[in-house]
């Protein structure tokens, strides 16, 4: 079966074909539970998604194709056709809202947490100074963007409590602190590795966006630039 990515990198027919697309697998993660109308209508799947598949197996490559190349081409379509909604669709592939983030029985990881971290690893590596160099300015403008709410919405905390702790392995106390119990085995390494590579693509983000911020001024030279957002600035 073709992968999401490849179907949307393909030519599409419209926005109501890209929603057709994109709208089932965001629902199965909870993404859209706030557009109960936009899922009625293109919501229906030839076969159900499996939330916890898609994020394990599909759901970076997807981001990197949106970001890179299906966002700034049917950016201002959708606008036009769906106007907020339609264009939210596509930011629910990297900034996942508050049900996303509510446990299963199935997973240990939420499917919000499991989008956050992919959009930290995906995000960062398009504003590597190669991807830059390579990706239309647009594409740089939305990354830097989308990191800049990431940074609120899922923080150091947050990725610890969805990697380490979520191995269980740790216990989570009453108001949110995390603590290791001395009778507890020793962390997952897997978690653990995570963690880490999550965290550096955290601290990595001010640097890597303020370079591909010149690289994509030094494009646009004689245009009229956006300014750099001040929550990524550093000293």
């Amino acid at each position: 079966m073709t992968s999401l990515a490849t179907r949307i990198a393909e030519p599409l027919a419209s926005t109501s074909h890209l929603l057709d697309l994109v709208v089932p697998p965001l629902a199965a993660c909870h993404a859209l539970d706030d557009f109960a109308d936009l899922v009625a209508a293109h919501g229906h799947s030839n076969a159900p998604v499996d939330a916890r598949r898609f994020v394990r197996r599909q759901l970076g490559l997807v981001q990197k194709v949106v970001i890179e190349r299906v966002w700034p081409e049917w950016e201002a379509a959708l606008v036009a056709d769906d106007g907020q909604p339609g264009q939210l669709v596509l930011e629910r592939f990297f900034i996942p809202p508050a049900p996303a983030f509510a446990s299963t029985s199935s997973s240990p990881t939420s499917p919000g947490a499991e989008i956050a971290l992919s959009s930290y690893a995906v995000l960062t590596s398009v504003l590597s100074a190669k991807s830059a160099s390579t990706i239309p300015p647009r594409s740089i403008e939305l990354a830097t963007d989308l990191l800049t709410k990431l940074v609120h919405v899922f923080n150091v905390e947050d990725m610890y409590l969805s990697t380490i702790a979520a191995s269980g392995r740790f216990a989570v106390g009453p108001s949110g602190s995390v603590s290791e119990d001395e009778d507890d085995e020793r962390a997952d390494p897997a978690a653990v590795a995570r963690f880490d590579s999550s965290l550096r693509h955290l601290s990595g983000v001010p640097t890597r966006a303020a370079n591909a911020w010149g690289v994509m001024r030094d494009k646009q030279k004689g245009r009229a630039r956006p300014d750099f957002p001040a929550d990524l600035e550093t000293e």
